[in-house]
C-alpha cells in the first residue's frame, strides 16, 4: 500500500472544515450507559488536535446493529471533555437527509472555528450500507478536508469509508488510523523468529492469513473454535464443541495442508465442559462425545513457551477459547507469556482478545492494541482496506 498523508501533515486548518469518520461503536446498555469508552478515549486526542487547529469539525460515525441505535450516549460523554453540538436522528429519515446536510452547512457558515458537530448513527440509514454516492457527495460537499479515524471498519465498502472521500478536496488518515497501518506493517515483514496467533470461529477470513503466516512465521498458533474444526479434521472427538462442520472441499483440503504444516502450533492440552457442566482438563485424545471444547488449557502451551520467550515478534487476533463465556485461562496464560518477553513487539487486536488484555491491567506490556478486529485481520491479509485506498 502507497504511503497515505495523515493529519498532522496537513498544515493550517484554520476556518477549514473537516468531516472526520469516527470508529465510535462502543458498547452501551438499555439505560445507555456506556459499558467500555476504549474507543472513545483512542479518538479524543485527535478531537482535540482539530479544535486546537481551530477547524470546524463534522464527526460521523455508527453505533450498534439496529437501524434504531442513536449516538446520544457518546455524545454526553464527548460533551464532557469538548462542547459538541448532536444532530440526533440526523440520517433518520432519507427524504430530510439533503435539508439536514443544507441546515448542517448553514450551521458551518455561522459557527466559530473549533466547533463540534456529531451527526447520529449513520447506519439509520440504508444508504450507508449500500454506498451510496448521493449521500457521499452530500455529505463530502460540506467538507475542505476528510479523515479516516476509523481503522475498525475500514474493511468496509460503505458511504462513510469510501464515497465521502471522492468529494473533499483532501482526504486522509488521522493520528489513530495511521498509527495502527505503522504498527500493523510490521506484521507483514518479519524474520523467522516470530509467533503468530490466532483464534476465532470461521475461517472464511482468516484461513488465507493463517496459509500466509505459517510461510513467514516460526510458529502459528490456532486456536478457539478454529482449533476444534482441526481436531475434527484430525480423526479426534470433539463432542458438542463449536466447530465449522459445513466446509466445503476446497476450504477442507487447504486446512489439511494447514495440519501438514511445520510452523502450525495445535494446542494438544484443552479445557472441556461435559454434559454436567462439570470443567476438566484433558488432553484431545481424551475428549468424550458428551465434552465440549471451551478453552486451551495453560497445559497446552508449554511446548511453546521456549519459542514465545526467543521471540522477536508476536501478533495476536482472537483469544484461546470461549473468553466472553468465562474460560479465559487459556488467553490468560498467554498473555503472561507474552509479557514475559520484554524485547519482542507485540501486536494484539480482536475486540475480545483486547478486552482481555485490558482485564488483565497487561495494557503496558504489550507494544501496540489494535482498534480492529476483521479489519485487522484484512489488512494482515492484503497489506490494505477498502477505505485506505480511496484515500490521497
Amino acid at each position: 500500500m502507497a504511503e497515505k498523508k495523515t493529519l498532522t501533515q496537513l498544515g493550517q486548518l484554520e476556518g477549514k472544515t473537516v468531516i472526520i469518520r469516527a470508529g465510535l461503536n462502543v458498547p452501551v446498555d438499555q439505560d445507555g450507559v456506556i459499558l467500555d469508552d476504549y474507543r472513545i478515549q483512542k479518538f479524543l486526542p485527535t478531537l482535540h488536535y482539530l479544535v486546537e487547529q481551530e477547524a470546524k469539525i463534522i464527526v460521523v460515525s455508527h453505533i450498534g446493529r439496529a437501524q434504531t441505535d442513536s449516538l446520544a450516549p457518546v455524545a454526553q460523554y464527548i460533551q464532557k471533555h469538548i462542547p459538541v453540538s448532536f444532530k440526533e436522528n440526523f440520517f433518520a429519515d432519507n427524504s430530510t437527509i439533503e435539508n439536514n446536510c443544507n441546515d448542517l452547512h448553514t450551521e458551518l457558515e455561522q459557527a466559530q472555528s473549533g466547533s463540534v458537530f456529531l451527526l447520529d448513527n449513520i447506519r439509520q440509514t440504508e444508504l450507508e450500507k449500500e454506498n451510496s454516492e448521493i449521500l457521499g457527495q452530500q455529505l463530502g460537499d460540506l467538507a475542505d478536508v476528510y479523515v479516516n479515524e476509523a481503522f475498525s471498519v475500514s474493511h468496509r465498502s460503505h458511504t462513510s469509508l469510501v464515497s465521502i472521500p471522492k468529494f473533499t478536496k483532501t482526504s486522509v488518515t488521522g493520528m489513530l488510523c495511521h498509527e495502527e497501518i505503522d504498527q500493523l506493517s510490521l506484521a507483514l515483514h518479519v524474520n523467522k523468529n516470530a509467533v503468530a496467533i490466532i483464534g476465532g470461529n470461521k475461517f472464511a477470513t482468516k484461513l488465507p492469513l493463517i496459509s500466509q503466516f505459517l510461510n513467514k512465521y516460526s510458529q502459528v498458533v490456532v486456536a478457539g473454535a478454529l482449533a476444534n474444526t482441526l481436531y475434527s479434521l484430525s480423526g479426534y472427538e470433539i463432542g458438542t464443541s463449536v466447530y465449522e462442520s459445513d466446509l466445503d472441499s476446497e476450504t477442507q483440503e487447504a486446512l489439511l495442508d494447514v495440519l501438514a504444516h511445520k510452523n502450525l502450533y495445535l494446542p494438544a492440552i484443552v479445557v472441556t465442559v461435559d454434559a454436567a457442566k462439570q470443567t476438566k482438563t484433558k488432553h484431545i485424545s481424551e475428549v468424550l462425545s458428551t465434552d465440549a471444547i471451551v478453552d486451551i488449557a495453560p497445559e497446552g502451551l508449554i511446548d511453546l513457551e521456549k519459542d514465545l520467550a526467543e521471540a522477536d515478534f508476536i501478533v495476536w487476533n482472537g483469544p484461546l477459547g470461549y473468553y466472553e463465556g468465562g474460560y479465559t485461562q487459556g488467553t490468560n496464560r498467554m498473555l503472561e507469556l507474552i509479557a514475559l518477553n520484554t524485547f519482542a513487539t507485540s501486536l494484539v487486536g480482536g475486540g475480545n482478545t483486547v478486552d482481555a488484555v485490558r482485564d488483565a491491567d497487561r495494557e503496558q506490556d504489550m507494544t501496540f492494541l489494535s482498534t480492529g478486529g476483521g479489519a485487522m485481520i484484512e489488512f494482515l491479509t492484503h497489506g490494505t482496506l477498502p477505505a485506505l485506498d480511496v484515500l490521497d
